[in-house]
């Protein structure tokens, strides 16, 4: 994989994917056969050796989908995710401690865990992002959101509230796949930037910041 990136010159690879099999039935994660093991230390071992392979190819990797997506009942694609009842927080936040110092970047998913932020997904959530990934946690490589366009945001949330909320809840990356059902494409994404940007006052510093760390990814 890592190879094939590399000759079509690619940098950047949302992968691995960290989410725990907690579920095997979940509708985007154990059902698809995304996750490495329902063991966590297991799952931990090889998303190792992909951070590895790729970083020999020149190749960053983006852990996701924090805090956890394979205990989900619901697939984040088609509607927002609540997994208070189901996330199992021992094993689900275990490859993010042990792997945050690879020099990788994380996801935000489009889930809500009420114990931490009741209003709001993790991508969407200052207090799963910044407060926890970043301060308890002690990550300090780029934050990636899930796709912005997905309908675990959008089913609640428009276009230029999702890029506002996900900017205030410190994400480095904002993502929009434009490939939704939902036919924004690029100049609707910039339009609705434009919308916002006016209104932060430490946007340059937040971009610089921002872009550091996405740098960082390809270091030696």
């Amino acid at each position: 994989m890592a190879g094939t990136l590399r000759d079509a010159g690619i940098d950047l690879n949302f992968a691995p994917c960290v989410d725990v099999d907690v579920n095997p039935t979940s509708p985007v994660i154990g059902a698809l056969g995304r996750s490495f093991s329902s063991d966590a230390d297991e799952l931990t071992a090889c998303a190792a050796r992909v951070i590895k392979a790729h970083r020999e190819a020149g190749i960053g990797c983006v852990l996701k989908h924090f805090p956890g997506h394979g205990s989900a009942m619901v697939d984040s694609h088609h509607d927002l995710v609540d997994v208070s009842d189901t996330w199992d927080g021992h094993r689900e936040l275990q490859p993010y401690r042990m792997l945050a110092h690879e020099r990788v970047g994380v996801m935000t998913g489009h889930v809500v865990l009420t114990e931490f932020d009741a209003d709001f997904p993790a991508s969407l959530s200052h207090k799963l992002t910044t407060k926890f990934l970043r301060g308890e946690l002690g990550f300090e490589g780029p934050v990636f959101t899930d796709a912005l366009d997905m309908e675990g945001v959008r089913a609640r949330w428009s276009l230029s509230d999702s890029i506002r909320l996900g900017f205030e809840a410190g994400a480095d990356v904002l993502v929009h796949a434009c490939n939704s059902r939902r036919r924004e494409y690029a100049p609707d994404v910039v339009r609705a930037m434009e919308r916002i940007v006016s209104q932060i006052d430490d946007l340059s510093a937040r971009s610089e910041r921002s872009r550091e760390r996405v740098l960082g990814l390809h270091k030696p």
